[in-house]
């Protein structure tokens, strides 16, 4: 998603990883992973929440399977599992 690279490019001491596939029910479903490394101008909650309006924007959704969403990665990064939304 560009938007995403964009959000990205403006922030400093932050990186992200994503990857996109398919699940069993031939859904789009992917994860994304921010880490905060250092210091940054947006709190923790600011960034959740441009990385939810991006997700809406672009027809995708938090993924309800998971217990925890976002939760942490064992590395400790924000992990997002997120899912193409329903049409």
């Amino acid at each position: 998603m560009d938007a995403l690279h964009e959000f990205e490019g403006d922030m400093q001491n932050f990186r992200m990883t994503y990857s996109f596939g398919v699940d069993d029910n031939g859904s789009i479903t992917g994860g994304v992973d921010f880490d905060r490394a250092g210091n940054s101008e947006l709190s923790e909650e600011e960034i959740k929440s441009r990385f939810e309006e991006i997700f809406d924007e672009n027809g995708f959704e938090l993924d309800k399977r998971f217990k925890v969403n976002p939760g942490k990665t064992w590395l400790g990064n924000t992990h997002y599992q997120i899912i193409e939304k329903d049409k």
